[in-house]
């Protein structure tokens, strides 16, 4: 008897795998084929277009679980999941104008289809990002049901269940199909498939040889490569784990070859590859839900980013400088292959350039990004040291889409969350809560904040915690005149930058795999690093010079003057070197001058400025002269 095949590590037989692979591939090139094609031509109204995206996030989520299924008992479970989620949305796409007609009158048929939609959401979210993000929309699910019989200030008006699933699906101007489903369907998915796109085109070989090219003039050496590419990479790809281990695969190994610990390696890398969610012109589905929330255009949210990202990378490059010197690290400089850096530079440079003008034209993210991935893809198969094989080239396509898809789920959860808050008026009673708390006080209401944010996005995607602490913290803002995208980009940045929060601090943990170090040491090492992007929000916040809208000249050179002056001494605290090796009274100095300048930055009040300075002076002098007589004193023979 012949003996039959292996199976999988997913528990299948090869051919089952092999049929599997097949049908997710076919249905993610679908996919992306009907998400270009309708940036240029209008196929479907809004309702349908988001429900088509639906359909093929749900397919896709569904076809990759039952490829990774473990346990076949619930392949049957898997499979019905699957069968609704196309009749459910086959449903409300044959039938949404008499559900638009009825909204708030739904039919038996109507309401069990909703309640359907938001299982297999529900289920297609908990295969993508875990339990946390379905068990809190349970939470708000049932809180629309049931929360007329909690007392004090959460009690809302009586809602029957027909009515929460008109509220929470089929009603259409919120819940499921709501705002971010919508900036699902029209910008993150694009956004990503680039990204996927990009990764196979040729540019990450780019971003090396330009992290080298830096790398060679400065004593940090690999970590400052770590520090350029991750930067660039970031820059097209939006995201920190993605970053981590395109880049950290290179640059994590270089650092601990010329002597970095690895846990000093890891962090590194981890700090670098959040930036990529702070640095326009791609930052990821959480930018492009605030552009959605707040109704401003794209460009404009790139312009505000520009400059908090790039003090954000240069604080992290300041620091690898200085552990460089403290460390007396001898670095043998890589080798720059600059034939390759020149052909390659097309890949990146034309996509960008041409994503950044339409933009400034006036046109929309959508045809922005349509022909960015054009250019990339034309690029990509026309420049032979950049030419991916083409199983390279529809692996990258796949990657993008299935990313796209699995955004666009949790996107779908997020919606019903929003639905119930705003239905509730939930937002405004956490509002008026957090508005208690802070006693009145702009900062306690924005610590607050902030460590909600930090909080929420250990266990949410980064999109989830922006909206849940953006939703309650941005009305308590405006009552101290805070312009609201100053209010939401505040937010923001703490929401994202929760992958570096210990204990999860998802990027960490990436970056400690590949540097074989400590979890918890990796993680709060790449936290150390990263802690300008943890100060620099309450700076914009009250004072909009970093985000390119100085309230007049004076203020804004000062400003900017603060905060470099602030970068340097937060390093040399953290690090405890300078010229030389620090004190303790030095560190302590620092910290005094360091805390001056950024009271100026947020109370713009000149006498902080001029003590902080005024300190940053004299200590720099000072160790610069202790500086020159340890040299004298190690150059002395013995």
């Amino acid at each position: 008897m012949a003996e039959s095949a292996p199976a999988t590590k997913g528990g299948w037989s090869p051919r089952v795998t092999r049929g599997l692979n097949v049908a997710i591939g076919v249905i993610a090139a679908a996919m992306a084929l009907y998400h270009m094609f309708s940036t240029q031509v209008l196929l479907f109204d809004a309702i349908q277009h988001q429900n088509n995206h639906l359909f093929f996030a749900l397919l896709l989520s569904y076809l990759l679980a039952i490829k990774n299924l473990k346990r076949k008992k619930f392949l049957p479970v898997l499979i019905a999941l699957l069968v609704v989620s196309i009749a459910g949305t086959a449903y409300v796409g044959i039938f949404y104008r008499e559900l638009q007609a009825r909204a708030g009158y739904q039919t038996t048929l109507d309401v069990i289809i909703g309640t359907l939609l938001v299982i297999v959401a529900l289920e297609a979210c908990r295969e993508q990002f875990g339990l946390a993000l379905p068990i809190l929309a349970i939470i708000f699910f049932l809180y629309a049901w049931f929360g007329h019989l909690i007392p004090g200030v959460l009690r809302h008006f009586p809602m029957n269940y027909p009515r929460v699933i008109s509220s929470t699906v089929m009603g259409f101007m919120s819940g499921l199909y709501g705002e971010a489903l919508a900036v699902s369907a029209n910008y993150i998915f694009l956004f990503v498939l680039f990204g996927g796109l990009i990764q196979v085109s040729g540019a990450p070989r780019l971003f090396i040889e330009i992290g080298k090219l830096v790398g060679r003039r400065l004593r940090g050496g690999p970590a400052q490569t770590a520090v350029v590419s991750s930067c660039l990479v970031g820059m097209v790809t939006g995201s920190a784990m993605a970053n981590v281990a395109m880049a950290g695969s290179f640059t994590i190994p270089l650092m601990k070859k010329v002597g970095y610990q690895p846990y000093q390696a890891g962090g590194i890398e981890a700090a670098a590859s959040a930036g990529s969610q702070i640095m326009p012109p791609i930052m990821g589905a959480t930018a492009f839900l605030l552009v959605g929330i707040i109704g401003i255009q794209y460009i404009e949210l790139v312009f505000v980013a520009f400059i908090p990202g790039f003090l954000y990378f240069l604080g992290i490059g300041i620091y690898c400088e200085l552990q460089a010197r403290k460390q007396n690290l001898t670095v043998e400089a890589e080798a720059v292959n600059y034939k390759l850096l020149l052909i390659l530079l097309p890949i990146f440079l034309v996509p960008l350039t041409m994503l950044m003008v339409l933009l400034l034209q006036g046109y929309t993210a959508t045809f922005a990004i349509f022909w960015a991935i054009v250019a990339t893809t034309i690029l990509g198969w026309t420049i032979p040291q950049a030419r991916p094989r083409l199983k390279q080239w529809f692996e990258g396509l796949r990657s993008g889409v299935i990313s796209g898809a699995g955004i666009g789920v949790a996107c779908a959860t997020v919606g019903v969350i929003m639905g119930v808050m705003l239905v509730t008026g939930l937002g405004l009673k956490l509002s008026s809560q957090l508005e208690v708390w802070s006693l009145g006080n702009l900062w306690l209401a924005a610590f607050i904040s902030m460590i909600m944010a930090l909080i929420l996005g250990m266990g949410l995607p980064p999109l989830a915690a922006y909206l849940m602490v953006a939703i309650m913290a941005a009305p308590v803002f405006l009552h101290w005149n805070i312009p609201l995208l100053q209010s939401h980009f505040f937010v923001f940045y703490f929401s994202v930058f929760s992958v570096l929060t210990p204990p999860v601090a998802l990027a960490g943990m990436v970056a400690s795999k590949i540097a074989g170090s400590p979890y918890v040491k990796t993680s709060f090492e790449g936290f150390k690093i990263s802690l300008v992007a943890f100060l620099m929000p309450y700076v914009f916040l009250v004072n909009p010079t970093i985000l390119g809208r100085p309230p007049d000249a004076i203020i804004g050179v000062l400003t900017f003057i603060a905060i470099l002056l602030a970068l340097v001494g937060i390093s040399t605290f953290m690090v405890g070197y300078y010229f030389t090796r620090m004190t303790v009274v030095e560190r302590v100095l620092g910290a005094i001058y360091t805390t001056l300048l950024m009271m100026y930055a947020t109370t713009m009040q000149n006498v902080f400025f001029s003590v902080g300075a005024g300190l940053f002076v004299v200590a720099t002098l000072w160790q610069w002269r202790r500086s020159k007589v340890v040299d004298r004193q190690v150059s002395q023979p013995a």
